[in-house]
């Protein structure tokens, strides 16, 4: 892996980008394979665990439903964006550069439990999603994400509001059958209730086992919106949590988790898996998809998706996509 290369992470619709480095390469020949990014500096804090990740976790969400692109300088996109005088350089310096700082200043995502301007869940065990259509790999993606959400609580609630009632005692005994073995024991710890849109009661019960009697609080069902970062070309995502603030146009954020104190950029293992992700698909479009949007619903019942970090059959486990990676 000696052989490297300059590396940009782009938005190509709006022409802003920002240095990765070094991009480190795990085999060369008619395609030249990624293996990490790096500053190049001996001594340099992986990726992952530097301003760069901020820096990455806020264009994600500044440039949702855009075409990203990681770039390397053998890459002729590469050359033409860096010589296209409507660029726009983060991190850089020069007239219409802007600083990392200056580009972090103020954003609500670097601490988002002191933000005034987003609205929190009253009840961090409670999780809301809508399902936007009846079909098992729909419900099958929807559950499996809020479940993800509620992985760090020792009980939770999901409330799922759906467009027609569906078959859920054929759908959830299927869903919990596909699930990994060593991802059961939070679904142990998890009730489901199912309304209609209407907020008509469908179904209330356990998903694997009653939990101890827990009383969950009666409140505004403000459903939560989640994001993907997508290779279609791949056909693989991450998830990258819930948007925020959940009640706007404007996105801020993006939380996975429902825990504020800990905002994706601190997040080591899943920031190790966006960067992993970055690499293995270098000059791929990648879009950051939102829920609601047409992309998202046509891939949510789509059964050959893999998820990195899903539990579902065709999925890959963040500890077996980590293993042995240099980054």
């Amino acid at each position: 892996m000696s052989h490297s290369a300059d590396a940009i992470f782009a938005c190509m619709d709006c022409k802003v980008y920002f240095s990765l480095g070094k991009a480190f390469y795990r085999s060369m020949g008619i395609f030249n394979l990624v293996a990490y990014f790096h500053s190049g500096q001996e001594g340099d804090l992986p990726h992952s665990q530097s301003i760069y990740n901020t820096v990455l976790w806020k264009m994600l969400a500044d440039h949702a439903g855009h075409c990203l692109n990681v770039l390397t300088g053998d890459d002729t996109s590469y050359k033409n964006l860096l010589n296209d005088p409507a660029s726009r350089k983060i991190g850089g310096s020069g007239p219409c550069a802007l600083s990392f700082e200056a580009y972090l200043r103020d954003w609500p995502g670097l601490q988002p439990l002191a933000s005034s301007t987003t609205p929190w869940p009253s009840s961090p065990s409670h999780e809301i999603v809508r399902l936007p259509y009846s079909s098992f790999f729909a419900f099958e993606h929807t559950l499996q994400r809020a479940a993800l959400q509620l992985s760090s609580q020792q009980q939770g609630l999901i409330t799922l509001l759906v467009p027609d009632p569906i078959p859920v005692s054929i759908w959830l005994p299927r869903f919990l059958q596909r699930r990994r073995p060593a991802s059961l024991d939070r679904y142990h710890r998890l009730s489901l209730r199912i309304l209609h849109e209407t907020y008509a009661p469908l179904y209330e019960g356990p998903i694997l086992t009653p939990p101890e009697t827990t009383s969950f609080p009666q409140e505004a069902l403000l459903p939560s919106r989640y994001a993907h970062l997508f290779c279609p070309l791949c056909y693989k995502m991450l998830f990258l949590g819930q948007v925020f603030p959940p009640e706007q146009k404007q996105l801020l954020f993006f939380l996975h988790g429902k825990d504020p104190s800990q905002p994706n950029h601190k997040q080591h293992q899943l920031s190790r898996a966006l960067w992993k992700m970055l690499a293995d698909h270098t000059d791929h479009d990648l879009f950051v998809v939102l829920e609601g949007s047409w992309h998202y619903e046509r891939h949510l019942a789509d059964e050959w998706i893999c998820e990195i970090g899903g539990d579902g059959p065709r999925d890959t486990p963040f500890e077996d996509y980590l293993q042995d990676w240099p980054g």
